[in-house]
């Protein structure tokens, strides 16, 4: 594989959303066989169950699921079983006590958080390993990804990775193609999660806003990761002169649409897990690859006009569960709300939009 000093220039692919009944059939497929409710061996199914955000109060998210807190605060268990509050800053995650002392970093490894539910057994998400990388984009600021081992609280511990693979957290699906996979990550490893606080994600309806007191897990090459690593989310995003916060959200929102082709702003996804795709916008100033044909170009509200969906230029494998016609998918969708296609056609081009998509070959 590359390094990012190899490669240069970044690959982005639209990828899944958690949350919604056609992602969890286009992101399931490949595990199908192995996969019985919880006990999928395929660990991504775990985020369609509910694990991706929560709130830092110890209250249940959407799902049902909530992080075992003490007096409204999240706990963190040390490899001894120790107890510290779970604390979330600068895109890290960090233990702290009443005397002041902390676990962080590498000092995390064997720690454990316990997510309790309310219709299903509890599990235990325990934290192999931790690195430091550096934000692709804007500000080269540091902040840590980690590998995490997931399993039922009345199973015995699953050996570390990569031993444990089919326990992990996060380990991507080859869909369409593990090409794909290679230049998507913006520097994470596969089987890494990042975290951050700050925005709470309304996955139905392909809706984010900030919320000092939300928690989220994203996992390599996800639309929750990509936010974050392409500066999209409220703690990362960069103002620049003249940025109100209005300006801010329009920006972030535009992006979370792109990314999972919510194309008439009805929380609709039209794409799948490594659809090839190019974009720019905001600190990406230009396409990672060069491209093929226009995609769309995108405000808050979607796409402004729609040109060549991606799932048409380059089509979902059958078992994904989109037609063979994307645009019979789109239309039927959307109901009368379409977006028009493009006057101009120049990929290059925002045309008044806050970002543009385009299309390129599959590796």
């Amino acid at each position: 594989m590359r390094t990012m000093q190899q490669m240069g220039r970044w690959v982005w692919a639209a990828v899944a959303l958690a949350g919604c009944d056609r992602l969890e059939t286009a992101t399931s497929i490949a595990a199908i066989e192995e996969c019985d409710g919880f006990l999928c061996k395929n660990s991504p199914e775990l985020l369609y169950d509910g694990f991706h955000g929560f709130p830092s109060s110890g209250q249940p998210n959407e799902q049902g699921m909530w992080i075992r807190s003490v007096d409204n605060r999240p706990q963190l268990y040390d490899a001894s079983g120790g107890a510290w509050d779970l604390h979330v800053e600068e895109h890290r995650i960090i233990g702290k006590r009443a005397s002041g002392e902390t676990l962080r970093g590498p000092k995390l490894k064997k720690a454990t958080i316990v997510i309790d539910r309310e219709s299903a057994p509890t599990f235990v998400i325990r934290i192999d390993a931790v690195r430091e990388i550096i934000f692709p984009f804007g500000k080269k600021q540091k902040l840590d990804a980690y590998t995490m081992i997931r399993y039922l609280i009345h199973e015995p511990p699953p050996p570390p990775f990569p031993t444990g693979r089919d326990r992990m957290v996060c380990n991507r699906m080859p869909i369409p193609s593990p090409g794909e996979q290679i230049d998507d990550l913006l520097g994470m490893n596969a089987e890494e999660v990042v975290v951050f606080a700050g925005d709470f994600l309304d996955i139905h309806n392909a809706r984010i806003w900030c919320n000092g007191s939300w928690i989220n897990f994203g996992c390599a090459g996800h639309t929750l990761a990509k936010l974050l690593l392409t500066r999209n989310t409220c703690q990362s995003q960069e103002r620049r002169p003249g940025d109100d916060e209005a300006t801010l959200a329009r920006a972030r929102q535009a992006t979370l649409k792109l990314l999972v082709a919510d194309y008439c702003d009805i929380g609709a996804h039209f794409t799948v897990s490594g659809e090839p795709l190019v974009w720019k916008g905001g600190l990406i100033t230009d396409f990672a690859t060069d491209p093929t044909t226009l995609e769309a170009r995108w405000n808050e509200r979607g796409a402004i006009c729609l040109q060549i969906p991606r799932l048409q230029a380059n089509p979902a494998p059958p078992e994904a569960g989109f037609p063979p016609n994307i645009w019979t998918d789109i239309v039927g969708k959307c109901q009368n709300r379409t977006p028009p296609h493009c006057a101009n056609t120049n990929p290059s081009d925002f045309d008044g939009a806050l970002r543009v998509s385009a299309n390129r070959l599959a590796l």
